[in-house]
């Protein structure tokens, strides 16, 4: 590689590719494939380029002129090749091909691509149902809490709503914690559901929730008695974020003292 500096021209022998993530990493891409798309190649042969990626497209009627045509085309790239080392490669014919995201067939009637997205959505279908399952049996409609005046959503609500943060059972998730078990609710995941509904280390709080609602609170029925109380909604969304701003430090201390226990 030849560049200019403050001291004049110099040159750096390049052995190990293109670096990943750096800064020059594109512009020197671009200067080794620039060297590529210039090979000169018969009329039915183009290479498109985009990013570290290049196809040899050929268009013929004939699968015998296709083949033809790609041995011309790979006989030139070769020598482009040789010098950086990365000939040698043996290449199978596929039946379909996944190119910028979209799985192309020989008959260009897409069916594998159409069968792989449906595949994928299916499955962040199944995910974003498992994932939501909880926020959804809190907020079964999106509207009522959407035209509650609750005020701002803070760190302890979302945690609240979202079943994510300082529990048991989500650390245990994502490998944060060796148990999932909550340690006053034996055999119980130490879930959102368990702390703020069922587990007696947080009885005080449920119990002063439930006077001012006048009614047991359960996930099911929290924000339907919050929109159907006769306090103001800014009041109730205090009230929320009291109920879930006094459970989640307990939880996270809790946490704290388990991990200097640890240590």
């Amino acid at each position: 590689m030849k560049y200019d500096t403050e001291k004049g021209p110099k040159e750096y022998k390049i052995t190990g590719g293109v670096p990943q993530d750096s800064v020059l990493g594109p512009l020197l891409w671009n200067i080794m494939y620039d060297v590529l798309l210039k090979v000169l190649l018969p009329t039915e042969i183009k290479l498109v380029a985009y990013a570290d990626d290049v196809a040899v497209v050929i268009v013929a009627k004939h699968l015998d002129e296709i083949n033809l045509a790609f041995e011309k085309a790979f006989e030139r790239i070769n020598q482009w090749m040789d010098p950086l080392q990365v000939e040698e490669q043996e290449l199978t014919s596929q039946p379909y091909i996944r190119y910028m995201g979209v799985t192309i067939d020989a008959r260009l009637n897409f069916k594998q691509h159409v069968e792989h997205v449906s595949a994928k959505a299916s499955t962040l279908q199944c995910d974003a149902a498992k994932k939501g399952r909880w926020t959804y049996r809190l907020i079964p409609q999106i509207d009522v809490w959407l035209n509650l005046n609750h005020g701002e959503v803070n760190y302890y609500l979302t945690q609240m709503v979202s079943g994510h943060g300082c529990f048991r059972a989500y650390l245990h998730s994502i490998k944060r914690d060796d148990l999932l078990e909550c340690t006053f609710c034996p055999a119980e995941p130490e879930d959102a559901e368990d702390v703020f509904f069922v587990c007696p280390r947080f009885n005080l709080q449920c119990d002063e929730l439930e006077k001012i609602l006048n009614q047991r609170i359960q996930p099911e029925t929290l924000v339907e008695a919050s929109c159907q109380h006769k306090l103001p909604g800014t009041l109730l969304a205090r009230l929320l974020q009291k109920f879930s701003r006094t459970c989640v430090p307990l939880k996270e201390e809790e946490q704290a003292a388990t991990r200097r226990k640890e240590e």
